[in-house]
């Protein structure tokens, strides 16, 4: 929270270049903070389920200001990526694995959204070449459940479902 609020004391009324025409960058900064202390105040009382809720809308803030200010950044189409991959897995666990073959294309555009990125940072070459091994790594995982998944092999797009967010958030780890 203090790092936090020296960002916002010092690009409040003075936005980074990348913001400069956002006309809502004081209050999304503001948003985001206030975010971040109630996810803080759940946390201390114990309300986990509803921190996490307010963690995942507070992340999309930040998602959201990139989008709409032009950036691409990996870690926002991961978050994409991640949100989808657990609505599937969700609904594997609420019914069987069938409905996920309506759901199978949006996750396949949203990894080569993710796959159109660059580097998260560039100026690192081992990040670098570890976020792209996760990528491969990921993206082999998610051509796997869609082979399964047509094909009608429940029991094999299980298992390659259950293993898929654990390659998302190794990836989504190296981006951030």
């Amino acid at each position: 929270m203090v790092l936090w609020e020296k960002v916002r004391q010092n690009f409040q009324n003075n936005p980074p270049e990348e913001y400069r025409q956002d006309e809502k960058f004081s209050s999304r900064l503001l948003d985001i903070y206030q975010g971040m202390q109630n996810m803080e105040r759940q946390l201390a009382d114990g309300d986990f389920n509803e921190a996490l809720q307010t963690c995942s809308k507070t992340c999309g803030l930040f998602v959201r200001m990139h989008e709409e200010n032009g950036l691409i950044c990996a870690a926002d189409r991961l978050f994409h990526l991640r949100k989808q991959a657990k609505k599937m897995v969700d609904e594997a666990q609420q019914s069987d694995i069938e409905p996920l073959k309506e759901m199978i294309g949006e996750l396949l555009k949203l990894r080569d959204n993710v796959l159109c990125a660059p580097c998260p940072a560039p100026e690192d070459s081992l990040r670098c070449q570890n976020y792209r091994e996760a990528l491969k790594t990921l993206s082999a995982q998610i051509d796997e459940l869609t082979i399964q998944l047509v094909n009608g092999k429940h029991i094999e797009a299980q298992a390659a479902l259950k293993s898929l967010l654990a390659a998302i958030n190794l990836a989504y780890g190296i981006a951030l």
